[in-house]
């Protein structure tokens, strides 16, 4: 089975979508302790880190995909070939 790594993971509303193509997620990075809270509830087994600075994603060589969805800063503007939520290839 296909695995991922979600990173800036929010509430988990892209690993769903991730999910639902098959993949199973192997690890989330979210910073925001609620939206932790809230991946924990739906992903118990999941390793788990609240800063993307102290995760070390040398320990995930065999992911086949790393998916996140972060925000732009306060009067960012996105630009035309952006979407709100990307996923990319390893």
């Amino acid at each position: 089975m296909p695995t991922y790594l979600s990173l800036f993971a929010g509430i988990g509303g892209l690993d769903l979508a991730v999910e639902s193509w098959g993949f199973t997620c192997v690890g989330q990075v979210e910073y925001d302790r609620a939206c932790s809270d809230v991946l924990a509830r739906w992903w118990p087994g999941v390793p788990r880190w609240g800063d993307v600075h102290g995760f070390d994603a040398a320990a995930y060589t065999e992911v086949e995909r790393m998916e996140g969805a972060g925000q732009r800063p306060s009067g960012g503007t996105r630009l035309p070939h952006e979407t709100e939520f990307e996923v990319h290839p390893r």
